[in-house]
């Protein structure tokens, strides 16, 4: 169970967000080698803009600077929505994967009276293992982990991979991003 709230300013006040999340997360044994946990999340955001700090192309005559008011239509309530997400981890010993689905509603986040700014949804799938490494009569020399993350969200990609290698309490490895 767990509480993320969240309070942001852009542009010194321009925009401001607010966020209230509540996470759940349950885990299911189901055999002794391997577990699966199943999570949830459920948010509340607002976001605002302070209009009295924007200026816009149409405010603006070339010989005498900003002298015209803009033709933009301010919103003069914040955007406000409640988003979801939703994940799943299979793991044991060795392996692990999972899947995430982030702004599963795609809430509107839309700033201005005629807009429409829906929060594209996220998708995430990740996975590895954690090898043990063995020298001569089975000592532990370690560990090698491989990883990967995906994301997709509108159309754009992400692709890291990589992996981690221990040896007693040190650890290092390598990542690559695409």
């Amino acid at each position: 169970v767990g509480l993320l709230v969240m309070s942001d300013e852009a542009g010194a006040g321009t925009i401001t967000a607010q966020n209230i999340n509540l996470l759940y997360a349950y885990q299911l044994n189901i055999t002794r080698f391997f577990s699966m946990t199943f999570g949830a999340q459920v948010g509340y955001f607002e976001k605002k803009v302070d209009w009295s700090k924007l200026t816009f192309g149409d405010m603006i005559d070339p010989r005498q600077g900003f002298i015209y008011t803009s033709e933009e239509t301010p919103l003069n309530t914040p955007a406000r929505g409640v988003d979801f997400s939703a994940g799943i981890l299979a793991f044991s010993e060795k392996y692990f994967g999972g899947i995430a689905v982030h702004h599963l509603t795609e809430p509107d986040e839309s700033l201005t009276a005629n807009g429409n700014s829906k929060l594209p949804r996220k998708i995430t799938l990740h996975g590895g293992a954690v090898l043990p490494i063995r020298g001569l009569g089975g000592v532990d020399k370690g560990s090698i982990s491989p990883n990967f993350v995906y994301q997709n969200q509108s159309g754009f990609n992400l692709f890291n991979w990589g992996f981690y290698a221990t040896r007693g309490v040190v650890i290092g490895g390598l990542w690559l991003r695409h």
